[in-house]
């Protein structure tokens, strides 16, 4: 705020808002990068003794913003971004009076770069991560965006300003929806008679999941089938050193999990190392399993209600 004449007016920042939609890549839930664009809905409130104003303006603005994942918790994490970016404004004026009191606001068609590092609070429900966070917004050049020229009677400001602005952010990140997995059928039941054993129980919160699988000893043949829930999710799959992959879907809560021998290769029993995706990593099993004898893993997947207190 300049003084021109008398006594000068007081400002402070007006509450604005913005609306960025944008996307994003992430990858593992680790670091990403978010391109956006927005309006910005921003001003300032001007008084001088039981004169109030406030003036309002309009900015877009483009943003690359890179981003890091710190993990806190069960699927929660703190997010450092770091924006990257442009805003545009349009060239305009506005002419206000109102008894003694004169308002004269005018700009130029500009653009100019800024930088935005940011904090977040990040937490994953299902396939979706809320935020809440702070930014501040800083633009490289310092020359003003904006003049606005106040008198009231022979009291005279200049004020200008250069659009930086603290903002509170409100973001989720919405998954595109997953393909379908494919069907298998079964013909032999024979497993159904054998007995079985469960191996551990694993907590995740992912709706699908990944399990990979191999042969980590010498390739005699084995071949197996997996189940998830009584469906068989694999069927008649000879084991080899290199790592296969399959995707399962689980169901909210229990999930059983079900490795069947459909032989017991030259060497026996039938053994095949296991890894699990939790969400959170992997879970690595050995598996060893027989004509007579299937293993299971019992599976929980928890439910993590908003702000990230798991429960099943």
């Amino acid at each position: 705020m300049e003084r021109i004449a008398g006594t000068p007016f007081k400002t402070k920042p007006a509450v604005g808002f913005s609306l960025d939609p944008g996307l994003s890549y992430m990858h593992k839930d680790r670091f990403g990068l978010n391109v956006n664009a927005g309006l910005v809905y921003n001003g300032n409130f001007y008084r001088r003794d039981s004169v109030k104003y406030r003036l309002h303006h309009i900015t877009q603005r483009l943003e690359l913003q890179p981003f890091w994942l710190v993990p806190l918790g069960y699927q929660q994490a703190l997010r450092i971004g770091l924006g990257m970016g442009r805003s545009y404004q349009g060239a305009g004026s506005f002419d206000h009076q109102e008894g003694e009191f004169k308002a004269y606001a005018w700009a130029e068609r500009t653009s100019r770069p800024y930088w935005a590092p940011e904090l977040g609070y990040m937490v994953k429900m299902g396939g979706l991560w809320d935020e809440i966070g702070f930014r501040f917004v800083r633009h490289v050049g310092r020359d003003p965006l904006s003049r606005t020229l106040l008198s009231l009677g022979p009291d005279t400001s200049l004020a200008s300003t250069v659009h930086d602005h603290f903002a509170i952010v409100l973001r989720a990140h919405f998954n595109p929806p997953k393909s379908r997995l494919p069907r298998f059928t079964m013909n032999d039941t024979s497993y159904a008679s054998r007995m079985t054993d469960t191996l551990t129980t694993i907590r995740v919160s992912e709706r699908r999941i990944v399990l990979r699988f191999w042969d980590d000893s010498e390739e005699d043949g084995d071949v197996i089938s997996i189940l998830l829930n009584g469906e068989p999710i694999l069927v008649a799959e000879e084991l080899t050193r290199k790592r296969k992959k399959i995707r399962a879907d689980l169901e909210r809560g229990e999930n059983i999990l079900l490795i069947v021998a459909e032989n017991e290769g030259r060497i026996p029993p039938n053994t095949v190392r296991v890894q699990v995706s939790t969400g959170a990593g992997w879970k690595n099993l050995l598996v060893k399993t027989s004509l007579q004898k299937n293993q299971a893993v019992r599976i929980e997947r928890l439910i993590v209600p908003r702000w990230g207190w798991p429960a099943r």
